[in-house]
């Protein structure tokens, strides 16, 4: 009797362990002490969740929790959520370590502003204050996040990588024409940030490059990148930048350039090099008499 006890309470132990491992449990039970945690940390911020699902990893001794849907308000500005999900490692929980050791965010579409505020909202500096004076309008869409703790539950600085895709940006830079309908894909990663698939306007043309990197260099960081422009009629603005002589009057030409300079924390840029292949069709110059 007492064996066959002890094979139905085996029985049951391995049934929950499957149950967990293959449909988990959905609980909004711990809800509220996370959201209260949150808004200790980072008083200006405030997460909605919703039913977490927790699903059990027998094999690698984890618990994968996820939630979907949740909210971030930040100045009454709604950033929405597509999930949150991180990996709960048991063998940590009963060594007394910190026992999440990642973070995983899928977002929705959201303004690039609203970033900007959750940012600051954390962490402000005079960079991030010249950025949202920049930024007028636009999306972000398909940001993932991923971020990774070390034992003892800090952010490992080193070790995390965002993607996103920027979808009709407009920048108005100080005393420069605004460029218009700005699409980007971006990979950020530590000191580096990589543009793909890049596309804006700007005085009328059409700009388009494959790749821009930025890296960090000591104190400042190196631009490198790529653009082209399909056959137009050139605005004197950007005839004197591809070109060392001021009396063009009009151009109309195709143009792929290669650049690089250095950009400080203050926006001050140095060591500016560009080589240029340009397709000329026409051009007028004024002559001095």
């Amino acid at each position: 009797m007492i064996k066959k006890f002890l094979y139905f309470i085996i029985f049951l132990f391995l049934l929950s362990i499957a149950y967990l491992s293959y449909f988990g449990i959905s609980t909004n039970k711990f809800n509220s002490k996370i959201e209260n945690r949150i808004k200790e940390s980072y008083p200006k911020i405030n997460v909605k969740l919703k039913t977490v699902k927790v699903l059990l990893d027998i094999l690698e001794l984890k618990i994968n929790l996820e939630t979907k849907n949740p909210i971030i308000l930040v100045d009454k500005e709604k950033i929405k959520l597509r999930k949150i999900s991180t990996e709960y490692n048991i063998k940590s929980f009963f060594n007394k370590e910190f026992a999440i050791s990642n973070l995983f965010l899928v977002f929705e579409k959201n303004k690039v502003k609203n970033f900007i505020k959750l940012i600051r909202a954390n962490k402000d500096t005079p960079q991030l204050f010249v950025l949202d004076k920049i930024i007028k309008d636009g999306d972000v869409s398909l940001l993932r996040a991923k971020f990774f703790f070390d034992e003892s539950g800090k952010l490992k600085k080193d070790d995390y990588e965002i993607k996103a895709k920027f979808n009709d940006l407009s920048l108005e830079l100080l005393n420069k024409p605004e460029i218009k309908n700005l699409s980007a894909t971006l990979i950020y990663s530590h000191n580096n940030i990589k543009l793909f698939n890049i596309g804006y306007n700007l005085l009328g043309l059409k700009f388009l490059s494959d790749n821009i990197n930025i890296s960090k260099k000591k104190e400042k960081f190196l631009v490198k990148g790529e653009i082209e422009c399909s056959e137009n009629r050139i605005p004197k603005e950007i005839l004197s930048v591809l070109s060392k002589y001021n009396n063009i009057e009009n151009a109309i030409l195709s143009f792929k350039s290669d650049f690089s300079f250095n950009i400080s924390k203050k926006f001050d840029t140095s060591d500016l090099k560009i080589n240029s292949k340009i397709n000329l069709k026409e051009v007028k110059f004024n002559y001095d008499n």
